[in-house]
């Protein structure tokens, strides 16, 4: 898992992230873009999260970083 400073972090473009993308967010860590629905909802799996590796976020307020 990669860990990120938050001072360093860079949130993406929402219109960016795209199904396949690994990403990252603050609080859940890395995860792996499942799906992207109509209305910009992913389906993201986090590995880190045990209890419900999958999470449903709207992109337009989730910040998430890009993993080059």
């Amino acid at each position: 898992m990669i860990s990120v400073n938050p001072a360093d972090f860079k949130a993406a473009n929402p219109a960016e992230i795209k199904e396949g993308m690994e990403v990252i967010h603050l609080k859940f860590g890395q995860g792996k873009v499942i799906s992207v629905d109509e209305r910009l909802v992913a389906t993201i799996y986090f590995d880190a999260l045990t209890d419900t590796p999958e999470k449903r976020i709207m992109l337009q307020f989730a910040k998430l970083q890009i993993v080059d």
